[in-house]
């Protein structure tokens, strides 16, 4: 008996240690030598292949944009001029459904005395020429290097976009949200919210804005000598916005920590926490599982003990599905050794996966926080794209070269090789933009179950196409742009999902306009 399981655990071991995680290099595309602001994805010319578009900072007279083919290749450039030298862009969104580009960027109006403007700017996609814009005062004495936009997320009202931007500076006065309106041919500012912000979502299932946000309490005061000492009561929360006004907040889950430190280098903390973020998918239309990753500080000098930990939330953050606790032990602070800007949930949202700056790399299944995979790599990308066929690509800079990978994983309690990506089903639809008619081509490698359906925005299923046993090969299928009931849907983007054998193997965007 002892030898059986003895021989078990082995067997365990092995196949734990042997689970693989591999990042295929796709492509890759070169870098300017200016600073670079984002990458998007985008179908530029509608062959149902996403570019990559890329924007550059360039000099004190000018930003770049550039665009990447699907494998990699220099497209074109398109040089925008700037009116203010002090201008940097922070961000960039394309709105697929307007063939529009968002641009934010921040500015000093007075050098002198550092007055610092927002900027939101309209571009047509078409031929690059400028729609709308709009100037915003933020607060005087901060350069516009200084401050960041960490996020935007927009959504669709009858009156036009709702765009809420937040702005992250080095002083307090710098940080808070706006709340803009797009209704073409115009933007126009509506209200401002002051916060110390983490990050953002948008959930079109719920029509909520989500933020985890910081909030900080200082008290200064000076000792002996006139030391400075500063104690700090920060609060992390996690709150809802609607789309009517900005006073429409809900706090839906709350941690708040202590840290007290002075000028001879001696500090403590309580649950001090030193990182607080939403993880989700890019899917905004999915009805889908919410992590939320924090970092919390105990104790003072050489005895810092740092605590990661992990909350799943359901869609509506209205109950928690699991919690699992990551604890490491430094004395630096900074030790954010989980890459959060690279962490993304996989194959339509059934995992999510941390790159660690030691070059581990940890897949997790979503359902209960377990580790089902693990390995090491050389491959570390600072930033992931997610595509709309689900495929998700890790991007990592190397000299002046970005390099784009898929991963592979093979599950620790299984031989079954997981790919994050759909290329196997080969699935697309042409022509797209449509009007009203396209068609859907797939293939699949051995006779299935397939429930081929449409949504729209909000995640509601408008349409079921096929929904039968198909054989091995290519098959496609007409959506003539109608419902369930017939009746020609209005123009707007919409999405298609291929399951097979009850499972979830691709998701795809599409576009009507009429």
């Amino acid at each position: 008996m002892k030898i059986l399981v003895f021989s078990l655990i082995i067997s365990l071991l092995i196949t734990v240690c042997f689970a693989e995680i591999n990042m295929n290099l796709e492509f890759s595309f070169p870098k300017l030598n200016n600073g670079l602001t984002g990458l998007e994805l985008y179908d530029y010319n509608g062959d149902g292949n996403e570019e990559i578009f890329a924007i550059y900072n360039g000099n004190t007279l000018n930003w770049e944009l550039v665009c990447y083919s699907s494998i990699g290749d220099t497209l074109f450039t398109h040089i925008f001029y700037k009116e203010n030298n002090s201008e940097r862009i922070k961000k960039f969104k394309i709105l697929e459904d307007t063939n529009k580009l968002l641009i934010v960027s921040a500015f000093n109006n007075n050098p002198s005395d550092y007055d610092l403007y927002s900027k939101l700017s309209i571009y047509d996609f078409n031929n690059f020429t400028l729609i709308t814009t709009i100037d915003d005062y933020i607060c005087p004495g901060v350069g516009a290097s200084n401050i960041d936009v960490t996020s935007f997320a927009i959504s669709d009202t009858n009156d036009g976009k709702i765009i809420f931007v937040f702005f992250d500076g080095n002083g307090m006065y710098a940080n808070r949200m706006k709340k803009y309106l797009y209704a073409e041919p115009e933007i126009s500012y509506l209200e401002e919210y002051n916060t110390i912000y983490s990050n953002f979502i948008y959930d079109s299932v719920n029509n909520l804005f989500y933020s985890a946000e910081f909030h900080h309490d200082y008290e200064y005061w000076y000792g002996p000598g006139g030391y400075a000492s500063t104690e700090d009561d920060l609060l992390c929360n996690i709150k809802n916005y609607s789309n009517e006004l900005v006073s429409q907040i809900n706090t839906i889950f709350e941690i708040s920590g202590f840290m007290h430190s002075d000028t001879y280098g001696w500090f403590y903390a309580i649950d001090y926490p030193t990182e607080f973020k939403i993880i989700s998918s890019s899917f905004e239309y999915l009805d889908e599982p919410k992590v939320v990753f924090y970092r919390l500080a105990d104790g003072g000098n050489e005895e810092m003990t740092f605590l990661g930990h992990y909350i799943c939330f359901s869609s509506d953050f209205s109950e928690i599905i699991w919690e699992q606790n990551v604890v490491e032990v430094s004395q630096n602070w900074n030790i954010d050794d989980i890459n959060l800007n690279s962490t993304m949930f996989l194959d339509q949202v059934r995992y999510f996966v941390n790159f660690k700056f030691n070059n581990d790399i940890i897949v997790r299944n979503l359902e209960n926080g377990e580790i089902i995979s693990s390995d090491t790599s050389s491959v570390n990308p600072f930033i992931a794209l997610t595509k709309s066929d689900s495929t998700t690509l890790f991007i990592e800079q190397i000299d002046d070269v970005y390099f784009a990978y898929s991963l592979t994983f093979t599950a620790s309690n299984s031989d079954d090789v997981i790919h994050d990506n759909v290329y196997a089903y080969k699935i697309c639809n042409y022509p797209n933009p449509f009007n009203p008619i396209t068609t859907i081509s797939f293939s699949i490698q051995e006779t299935r179950k397939i429930d081929l359906s449409i949504y729209n925005i909000k995640g509601q299923k408008i349409k079921t196409l096929a929904q039968n046993e198909f054989t091995k090969g290519s098959h496609s299928i007409i959506w003539y742009g109608v419902d369930e009931s017939d009746k020609l849907v209005s123009s707007g983007i919409y999405f298609y999902k291929l399951n097979v054998n009850g499972k979830t193997k691709a998701v795809k965007k599409c576009l009507l306009l009429k």
